[in-house]
């Protein structure tokens, strides 16, 4: 009985460096890299979670695993910049100051409708502000540059 405790224990510490070096990883992402079973890692991490050792951020049928001392602040940037298409859609807003949405359009190579749904995410998560320009084209920018090169460099994806 105690050698299970102790087994417990172990995979919770290495659970929770999992985690820890990597902000925002989902489920698959932990067991990839953990090899635990099914089983092994969901009792793993419903006790981390419960006992407050993770923070868990569940949304749109996704479930994210943070470091509990993770800043509530980042936690919605990270979930969102772990998203494929956002994250190509901020890196396109990175290399300019100011991007049009056919340009982000062509240079993500995803349909008008995604980039449109996604961009009104990144608003609605205040990530991004839409401007109305001088030739009345709308232009998208960053609202916090330094801030998403930041957790961007950070995030192992």
């Amino acid at each position: 009985m105690n050698t299970s405790v102790h087994k417990t224990g172990s995979h919770d510490s290495r659970l929770i460096k999992i985690i820890s070096e990597n902000p925002g990883i989902h489920y698959s992402g932990i067991r990839k890299i953990a090899k635990l079973s099914n089983g092994s890692l969901q009792r793993n991490l419903k006790q981390l979670e419960d006992s407050k050792s993770i923070k868990v951020k569940r949304e749109l049928g996704r479930t994210r695993y943070f470091d509990r001392l993770f800043s509530e602040n980042y936690v919605g940037d990270i979930s969102l910049l772990r998203r494929p298409t956002i994250q190509n859609i901020v890196e396109i807003l990175l290399e300019n100051d100011k991007s049009f949405f056919q340009e982000i359009v062509q240079k993500s190579k995803k349909s008008p409708s995604t980039i449109s749904l996604y961009l009104s995410r990144l608003i609605t998560e205040d990530v991004l502000e839409r401007n109305l320009e001088k030739n009345h084209s709308i232009s998208y920018r960053l609202k916090n540059r330094q801030r998403i090169k930041k957790l961007l460099k950070n995030l192992k994806i």
